[in-house]
């Protein structure tokens, strides 16, 4: 398998957006002048998405 450099900021811009971090606080990790950068980096997989949705609504 191989694995570009690219391949881990996709991943750790995910797992950082999944787990409630702001685009500002993302971008600044990931070394961004411009949170419309990190926007292509921080998608949310949409069952974590549905997952943050049931968590808030539960509380």
């Amino acid at each position: 398998m191989h694995i570009r450099i690219h391949d881990l900021r996709h991943l750790i811009g995910g797992v950082l957006v999944s787990e409630g971090k702001t685009l500002e606080q993302i971008a600044s990790i990931l070394g961004h002048t411009s949170t419309s950068v990190t926007k292509r980096y921080s998608k949310v997989r949409q069952e974590v998405a549905a997952e943050r949705l049931d968590e808030f609504l539960k509380e």
